[in-house]
């Protein structure tokens, strides 16, 4: 479980998180939807404790272990083939050879990164990096992840193999915050979705609530409206 309480975190005096609230229950997929801005990243990084909160408190269950896929463009050690990078992520885990290379055959059968994982990194698309990124933030078997925007920038096939993954993560009964900005990626594999506006969680609903008799044409103006509801 994760437990945020009353969060705050400003930038040069402006508020990016504002008095913030959100539980999400153990095994728990819950999608965090927000416009650009709203304060998702942030979230992200507070949660991970890469950044320090002004105020509030986030708390864990008692040996909670955190994986986290921040946003952005993946940079990877570019001399450094896959497979090297995921073994030095590894040892940094405190992870055994044997335990590193059981894990990139498990990985590999969502993700499908062993084709390329002796070359260098400086030669990755994308995706390639996307993929070789989410092996890391699995490869220690977190009990929390953490996905900052999975998919973005992706191709499709990239995509379903992110998708998939995040339906592999779903059969582990881990606890899974991911910032997104197409819900409709995940709509049948998250458990919840967190509507942030201003640094605020607005609403938080049943995904399948939420989707319920719901027109696909009108599916997008519920997001926007359930993003801009009053708190």
């Amino acid at each position: 479980m994760i437990k945020i309480i009353n969060l705050t975190k400003s930038f040069s005096n402006t508020n990016v998180i504002n008095g913030l609230d959100l539980i999400i229950n153990s095994g728990e997929i819950t999608a965090l939807v927000g416009q650009n801005g709203a304060g998702k990243s942030t979230l992200i990084r507070l949660i991970s404790g890469l950044l320090k909160p002004d105020s509030g408190k986030i708390e864990f269950e008692k040996d909670s272990s955190i994986g986290v896929l921040l946003g952005g463009d993946v940079n990877l050690y570019g001399s450094l083939t896959a497979y090297e990078i995921i073994h030095y992520f590894g040892k940094l885990y405190g992870l055994d050879k044997q335990l590193i290379e059981e894990r990139i055959d498990e990985l590999d059968n969502i993700l499908k990164f062993k084709w390329f994982i002796n070359k260098r990194a400086h030669t990755f698309s994308r995706g390639m990096r996307q993929k070789i990124a989410l092996a890391i933030s699995i490869l220690h078997d977190p009990n929390v992840l953490l996905l900052d925007e999975p998919s973005t920038g992706l191709d499709l096939e990239a995509t379903n193999d992110v998708v998939d993954f995040i339906r592999f993560l779903k059969t582990k009964n881990k606890t899974i915050l991911i910032a997104t900005h197409n819900i409709f990626e995940i709509s049948d594999l998250s458990d919840s979705i967190a509507f942030l506006n201003s640094g605020k969680i607005v609403n938080k609903i049943d995904t399948n609530e939420f989707f319920k008799n719901c027109e696909t044409d009108k599916k997008s103006s519920l997001i926007v409206g359930s993003m801009k509801e009053e708190q």
